[in-house]
């Protein structure tokens, strides 16, 4: 059985909350508005290139790590709707 890969916002949930902060707070971090944080943690938006990089400096991971967790999870949803050929 294959698990389906969960949108990297959910991670990126459960790291805020490790971290004790609030969207708001990350976002200043990052220096990103908050409502771009607000939509990824919701899985309502795609991490971007842009995001990636901010989130990679911010916590000491990779870009690459960041982009490859959206583009399995990007991937799985194609199979999941059978728009991928």
């Amino acid at each position: 059985m294959t698990l389906f890969p969960e949108h990297p916002g959910i991670e990126l949930k459960k790291i805020i909350q490790e971290k004790n902060m609030n969207i708001s707070e990350f976002a200043r971090m990052i220096e990103v508005s908050p409502s771009r944080i607000n939509e990824i943690v919701h899985t309502k938006r795609s991490i971007t290139l842009d995001t990636a990089q901010r989130l990679a400096k911010a916590l000491n991971t990779t870009t690459k790590y960041w982009m490859e967790k959206q583009v399995d999870y990007d991937i799985a949803q194609l199979h999941e709707t059978g728009h991928f050929d």
